[in-house]
């Protein structure tokens, strides 16, 4: 299977990131930092598809921001 998933990264309300995917429905991951919430959508990623994902089949899309 040569299948991406696309992963969004969202600036939560409270501080810090939540990620989720289209891709992959109901999958969903917090982190307070980008650098620690990339672990955890790995693993988030990881139990969904049931077996273990590269990285490179992830496309993170991170937010936007102004500042």
């Amino acid at each position: 299977m040569n299948n991406t998933y696309r992963i969004v990264i969202h600036p939560a309300d409270e501080g810090g990131f939540w990620a989720d995917s289209p891709d992959l429905p109901g999958m969903v991951t917090v982190g307070a930092t980008l650098e620690l919430i990339r672990p955890r959508v790995m693993d988030a990623a990881t139990l969904w598809l049931g077996a273990p994902v590269s990285p490179a089949r992830l496309h993170l899309d991170y937010p936007v921001t102004n500042k």
